[in-house]
């Protein structure tokens, strides 16, 4: 019978058994695994290659799609030189899209990427922003010697960057030039060099309310930023500080000169300050003028919805002469009422002329019934030729700044005419808008005539509105939502007609035929689309109410220019006697 062990020679025996395992040599892990070194050899792409090459169909069923349906990849350089040549001609991106081959919709993803891999590419390097006593130092050095001021660490100034009205933004952006803007401020050193910039911020605030939503400022106020200590200068007996300079849009700060005002009480003294300050803060000017001159993207108002070029407005113009019969016409616009809970402590502001709560949704519809533009976000108290003043759209209008083709004489006339949308009665007829005679004209009168074509012209925005209201039923009911949250649903189903309808598979499921209103161009007769036969009521997307305007003496010229054309030999349709 085999001796029975201890507890302690137990314990004895584990503790040694437990010492020679952790003493053996513990063998090393492969870096990578062996298997993992053949993916050349194993992987499945080698296989789907050679699957391809003799059994397309088990590729399809393998990958259930087509493998020719994998796109290629728009290259590291060709991404790159599509960015440089956007920012350094400012061309939208449908222009673009000829000398780089790209689609737009692909440009408008590529561009913003690039321009972010750049920025935090080399940023760390180019735009260094003092952060030692030394290099504040170097900087004032750099201005004592090439600009004669003394104690500067660099120059401040700001500037608008047009852009498109955000939707549903208001006068969030509105800028004292009348413009949608956002506000690049910056500090540039002695060598015309930024060293600091910021921007976003919304354009309707001034240069020194910009300031003070930045970093920087924050450090400023705070002496987090480590600037040198005030030093002896030759002649005077207090030491003084190191400064930034920037105009008078700027408040005097501690750290932070501005010029005197000038009032015709300030000496030669003051006088010399100023001469001084503004040689010195002039490169922050340079700075600008020379990136807005290379890159002239910054030239124009970064827009890419509405066409930026006139060749873009053409585009739209002929297809509208080509579907519709209506010469030079970029666009038919109208407005609907979106119901809406009432906001709160708002008043009367969102009341409209049926007694409910608003707001307006404004668009123009190109002639494929596309929106392509599309403002929402005004209060329901104001009518449509207030709405449209309300839009970015009209104040770039009135402005000169959409870039129109230039006016052009009507085959067979004499007179060059603007180009034109087209508007119901409850817009301002104008130069560059369009709308019919008012009352009853005469069968066969020019006038009548007119309206018949301009009505026919006009019948997209209606259609476009109708399918929209249709399709996505959020819109025939009030919403009990704030404005901000009714916005940005609009939006969306804005956004998403537009895709369905250029989208070439679902674009028939959408619409199918018979969604549109439709002629019979030899009876005469219209035919009504599928959307003006909902049997539910529309509680919302009402119409907007029509006020009665004065219109300007050229206005009412080119309307007759253009009604005097329908009625000639070149301008009239055959069928046109038949609807008037």
């Amino acid at each position: 019978m085999s001796p029975i062990l201890s507890k302690k020679a137990k314990i004895a025996l584990a503790v040694g058994t437990i010492i020679l395992l952790e003493s053996e040599k513990k063998k090393k892990r492969v870096w990578v695994k062996e298997w993992l070194q053949k993916r050349d050899q194993f992987t499945h792409l080698r296989l789907l290659k050679c699957i391809q090459s003799c059994e397309p169909l088990d590729v399809i069923n393998y990958l259930r799609m087509d493998y020719d349906l994998f796109r290629e990849a728009v290259s590291v350089e060709e991404r790159l030189l599509a960015t440089l040549r956007f920012l350094a001609t400012g061309r939208s991106y449908e222009d673009l899209k000829f000398s780089c081959i790209i689609s737009p919709q692909l440009l408008g993803r590529i561009i913003p990427e690039t321009c972010r891999a750049i920025y935090n590419c080399l940023r760390k390097k180019y735009l260094c922003f003092p952060s030692k006593e030394e290099e504040w130092l170097k900087v004032a050095e750099g201005f004592n010697n090439m600009w004669q001021f003394e104690n500067c660490l660099g120059a401040v100034d700001g500037k608008h960057i047009a852009i498109k009205q955000p939707p549903g933004s208001g006068s969030h952006y509105y800028n004292y030039k009348e413009l949608f803007s956002l506000v690049l401020f910056a500090i540039v050193n002695a060598n015309y060099e930024f060293t600091y910039v910021s921007c976003g911020t919304n354009g309707r605030i001034s240069d020194g309310g910009v300031i003070k939503k930045t970093d920087f400022y924050n450090l400023l106020i705070t002496d987090s930023l480590k600037l040198p200590q005030p030093v002896n200068m030759r002649g005077i007996q207090n030491k003084l500080l190191f400064v930034f300079i920037g105009d008078e849009a700027f408040s005097l700060m501690t750290n932070f000169m501005t010029p005197y005002r000038q009032t015709n009480s300030i000496g030669y003294e003051e006088k010399c300050f100023n001469y001084r300050l503004c040689r010195a803060r002039r490169i922050v000017e340079n700075a600008f003028g020379i990136m807005a001159n290379r890159f002239r993207i910054f030239l124009t108002p970064i827009a890419t919805k509405v066409p930026t070029v006139p060749n873009g407005w053409k585009k739209i113009a002929n297809y509208y002469n080509n579907l519709w019969n209506f010469p030079m016409c970029l666009g038919s616009m109208d407005g609907k009422h979106i119901i809406i809970q009432s906001p709160k402590f708002s008043g009367s502001e969102y009341i409209n002329y049926k007694g409910t709560f608003s707001i307006v949704l404004f668009a123009i519809v190109d002639a494929n019934y596309n929106f392509i533009y599309v403002y929402i976000g005004c209060q329901g108290r104001i009518s449509d030729g207030g709405v449209f003043k309300n839009s970015g759209f009209a104040k770039a209008l009135d402005k000169s700044m959409l870039n129109f083709p230039q006016p052009t004489i009507l085959p067979g006339r004499q007179k060059p005419v603007p180009y034109v949308l087209v508007a119901d009665d409850a817009f301002p007829l104008s130069e560059n808008i369009l709308k019919p005679f008012a009352g009853n004209q005469d069968r066969g009168s020019r006038q009548r005539i007119f309206n018949y074509r301009l009505s026919r012209a006009r019948r997209v925005v209606e259609n476009a509105f109708g399918i929209l209201a249709s399709v996505f039923r959020c819109l025939r009911k009030p919403m009990l939502l704030e404005p901000e949250k009714v916005e940005k649903i609009t939006m969306a189903c804005v956004t998403l007609h537009n895709f369905l309808r250029r989208n070439a598979q679902a674009k028939d499921l959408y619409t199918p035929p018979g969604s549109f209103d439709a002629e019979d161009l030899e009876l005469g007769t219209l035919t009504e689309g599928a959307w003006r036969k909902d049997s539910e009521v529309l509680q919302s997307f009402m119409p907007i109410k029509k006020v009665a305007r004065k219109s300007s003496y050229i206005a009412k010229e080119i309307r007759d220019e253009f009604s005097e054309y329908f009625v000639s030999e070149i301008g009239q349709v055959p069928w046109q006697s038949k609807y008037n």
